[in-house]
C-alpha cells in the first residue's frame, strides 16, 4: 500500500513539473524560441548577460543619436515630428530600455530620415558655423550608429542561444527569467530601430553631400550598414 502511494505521488509530482515547465515557456514567449536551435553550451546566465549588455549599448547609442539629431535640427531648421523627449533620452542613457522607448526611438529615426531626405533635394543656405555644427553632429550620429550595431548583434546572439537553451529555472536567477521574457519582445523592436537608423545614415550622407559638408566616418561604418539582423 505504501509503495503504491509512493508511486502515485511520484507520478503526480513529475506530471506537475512538466506542466509548469510548459506553462513557463509559454508565458515567457519561449514557445517561439525553443526547438531546433542550439545554445552552443551557453548558460542562461551568459545569455542574460549578453542580452542585458546589448540593451544597454543600444540605449546609450540611441540617446547619443537623439542628441546628435537635435543638434542637426538646431543648425538646419529640420522639422521633427517624432522628436524624442528629454525624459526618453534620459531613460535610454541610463540603460532603462523598454518596448516603449525603443518604439519612440524607432519612430523618431524614421521621421528624421524622411525629413532629411526631403531636405537633400537641393542645397540650402548654410554659413560656415552651421556647416561645422552639422559636421560634428553627423560624426557623432555615425559613431552612435556603429555602437547601436554592436548592441543589436549582442541581442541577436542572445536570441539565437536562447532558442536552444530551454526554459530558465529558479537556479538560473531572476535576470535569466526576465531575459527569457524580454528577448522575443525587445529584440525585434531593437532591430526595427536599427533599420530605421540605417535610413537616417543614408539620408544624412546625402544631405551632407548635397550641401558640401565633409564628415569623418568611423572605420566600422560600412560593416554596420551591411549587417544582417533578420
Amino acid at each position: 500500500m505504501k509503495r503504491r502511494n509512493f508511486l502515485t505521488s511520484s507520478l503526480v509530482i513529475a506530471t506537475s513539473a512538466s506542466v509548469l515547465g510548459s506553462s513557463a515557456a509559454h508565458a515567457f514567449g519561449l514557445n517561439s524560441l525553443t526547438g531546433g536551435g542550439s545554445s552552443g553550451g551557453a548558460s542562461w546566465k551568459d545569455i542574460a548577460e549578453t542580452f542585458t549588455g546589448g540593451l544597454k549599448t543600444i540605449g546609450t547609442a540611441a540617446a547619443r543619436a537623439a542628441v546628435s539629431v537635435n543638434n542637426i535640427v538646431d543648425a538646419t531648421g529640420l522639422k521633427q515630428t517624432e522628436a524624442l523627449t528629454a525624459g526618453r533620452i534620459k531613460e535610454l542613457e541610463e540603460g532603462k530600455v523598454n518596448g516603449d522607448n525603443l518604439a519612440d526611438a524607432s519612430a523618431s529615426s524614421k521621421s528624421t530620415a524622411e525629413q532629411l531626405e526631403k531636405m537633400s533635394m537641393e542645397k540650402i543656405v548654410l554659413d560656415a558655423e552651421q556647416k561645422k555644427k552639422i559636421a560634428v553632429a553627423s560624426a557623432d550620429y555615425f559613431k552612435a550608429f556603429v555602437g547601436a550595431s554592436k548592441g543589436v548583434l549582442q541581442l541577436v546572439e542572445a536570441k539565437d542561444k536562447a532558442s536552444g537553451a530551454g526554459t530558465p529555472g529558479i537556479t538560473d536567477g531572476v535576470a535569466a527569467v526576465q531575459a527569457a521574457k524580454d528577448i522575443p519582445v525587445l529584440t525585434p523592436k531593437a532591430i526595427e530601430f536599427f533599420k530605421n537608423s540605417i535610413e537616417v545614415v543614408k539620408a544624412l550622407r546625402k544631405f551632407n553631400q548635397t550641401n558640401d559638408i565633409a564628415v569623418a566616418e568611423p572605420p566600422e561604418m560600412e560593416k554596420a550598414l551591411t549587417g544582417s539582423f533578420g
